[in-house]
């Protein structure tokens, strides 16, 4: 194995452990169970349509707080067909 494939195999593990480390310091301030509570209310409502626009909801709130609000604003532009 060359120095070099060694250095960039080394580098790419400390990168992806920095975003690990990024990606659990978000779930932290993220009330995932929050989350979880709605959504297991959603599925338990007796309506399917309404649990599914409830749920598409819930995900999209979650999304939005995760930092993916352009990816939902497209999501909103399509038209959606729930029956």
């Amino acid at each position: 194995m060359s120095d070099d494939y060694r250095e960039r195999t080394f580098a790419l593990e400390r990168q992806v452990r920095r975003l690990l480390d990024e990606r659990d310091e978000l779930r932290k301030e993220i009330d995932i169970e929050k989350y979880m509570k709605r959504m297991k209310e959603a599925g338990n409502n007796g309506d399917i349509e309404v649990a599914h626009i409830d749920a598409d909801g819930i995900l999209c709130e979650l999304l939005i707080e995760l930092g993916y609000g352009k990816l939902i604003e497209l999501y909103n532009e399509v038209d959606k067909w729930y029956a």
